[in-house]
């Protein structure tokens, strides 16, 4: 349900993650530039990409809670990551990219 919430609907996490990440694997040079081990993910869309992953493999939860007991309490995370911090509480965030799906799933809730 987390994943659902967060993406709009199942399909929101089921359809076209592996179609992007595919696309950025195919570009090493691109992704060495998104994804480095000393500066860590420069872009929210590759976060997006590995939540739809950790989604599909059933560890959404287990990513989010791993973060929560490890990344969130030391403190030179909490400096270079803060800002990125959602503005409200972070079981209800929601991606951007899929405001009509959302539209729809709220609308087959009522």
């Amino acid at each position: 349900k987390m994943c659902d919430y967060r993406f709009a609907s199942r399909q929101g996490w089921t359809r076209n993650f592996v179609k992007s990440l595919k696309r950025l694997m195919d570009m090493p040079k691109s992704f060495a530039n998104l994804v480095s081990m000393s500066s860590g993910v420069s872009s929210q869309r590759i976060t997006r990409i590995f939540s739809k992953m950790a989604c599909a493999q059933g560890v959404f939860h287990c990513d989010v809670q791993y973060c929560k007991r490890t990344y969130c309490r030391d403190e030179y995370y909490v400096q270079k990551y803060s800002h990125l911090l959602p503005s409200g509480a972070g079981n209800l965030v929601r991606d951007p990219d899929h405001d009509k799906l959302f539209r729809d799933w709220e609308l087959a809730q009522r």
